[in-house]
């Protein structure tokens, strides 16, 4: 057996130590952080055909304008401009996030970086930053996006985290109108007006604020929030009331003989099977020969069980002198009108 000298040992020894402490290298925060901050691109994911308006991108403060095309890619210090008509969608290739930019729009990508990582901001997220100098962009993160956009205007900055918001300034009337479509948890719409610098306001879901003034005449920056209407609640419908309410007051017009009654009780739509009779012309004719040609009797009835079909329709099952009847009962207006009846004669 080959034998190994205690100075082989000792080099083993301190190249086993030299490994380990390149791998710690290699993984350091400092290491990790390198990466960090580094520029990231955007790539057309869509853009306006040339016959529904223009898009142009000019390179950098020295580039050229020129048309942008789809799958092109555009990045930091680059501007886009698109006429009437024109718009293109961009998806940052770092990660999900979306940016599209509509008609007569013109922006500047200032910043568009990859983010820092800790507890909370995992996976790929960017920290970007554009200035909107005229039109309309809808930023688009989804629910799981931790990145940062800052849309900023001539008199407003507006920081999006985790929001589905459209950002647009009216150069004309030096307006900015930011409106969030959707915030997902922990998401939301920071807007600052310039006037206001260190005070902003957080945009609710389905709102939106509006900013007017100018930078150089701060005191005249109006802030507007829109006013947040309630939700109309329906009434729930009882139905089982509404179905023993309609059957007395209609068995009631039956012991009175009032064919006018029963008349503005039966939709004009009327369909069914009771005593053969398949309208409402056909139904109220037969009554009226039944309440000529026979003596009047008491009618009595009971109620079964009644079910809404939806928030308009209840089907009701009775019994009227005897026999099972099944309505189909329909809101018209403040009352219900029958729609449809199965079931035998009332008077058999």
């Amino acid at each position: 057996m080959k034998r190994y000298s205690k100075r082989s040992f000792t080099l083993i020894a301190l190249l086993a130590s030299l490994i380990l402490f390149i791998s710690i290298l290699l993984v350091s925060p400092d290491t990790v952080m390198a990466d960090v901050g580094r520029p990231v691109k955007a790539r057309v994911k869509a853009v306006a055909k040339s016959e529904e308006g223009i898009v142009s991108v000019k390179a950098g403060s020295e580039g050229a304008w020129a048309t942008l095309h789809r799958y092109e890619r555009v990045g930091e210090n680059d501007e886009i401009k698109t006429g009437d008509g024109g718009w293109v969608e961009l998806k940052l290739l770092y990660n999900d996030d979306m940016l599209k930019i509509g008609k007569n729009s013109y922006l500047k990508i200032v910043e568009m970086r990859k983010g820092i990582r800790d507890e909370i901001k995992v996976g790929k997220h960017t920290e970007s930053e554009i200035e909107l100098k005229r039109g309309i962009v809808r930023v688009k993160f989804n629910r799981n996006s931790h990145s940062t956009m800052t849309v900023n205007t001539a008199n407003a900055e507006v920081k999006i985290v985790k929001a589905d918001c459209i950002v647009q300034y009216d150069a004309s009337l030096k307006k900015t109108t930011v409106t969030v479509n959707v915030a997902f948890a922990g998401g939301y719409a920071l807007v600052t007006p310039e006037a206001m610098e260190g005070h902003g306001f957080k945009v609710p879901e389905k709102d939106k604020i509006e900013i007017t003034g100018e930078k150089s005449k701060k005191l005249e920056t109006k802030v507007e929030l829109t006013e947040k209407k309630p939700k109309e609640e329906k009434p729930k419908v009882d139905a089982n009331r509404e179905a023993r309410d309609f059957v007395r007051k209609f068995v009631g017009y039956l012991n009175s003989e009032n064919t006018s009654g029963i008349r503005g009780m039966v939709s004009s739509g009327y369909s069914g099977n009771i005593g053969g009779f398949g309208s409402k012309s056909a139904l109220l004719r037969g009554l009226g020969n039944y309440f000529d040609d026979n003596k009047s009797i008491r009618l009595s009835y009971s109620m079964g069980n009644a079910s809404s079909l939806s928030d308009e329709t209840i089907i009701v099952n009775a019994t009227i002198n005897g026999n099972s009847v099944k309505f189909w009962i329909k809101k018209d207006g403040s009352s219900y009108r029958l729609g449809h009846a199965e079931g035998r004669w009332f008077f058999d």
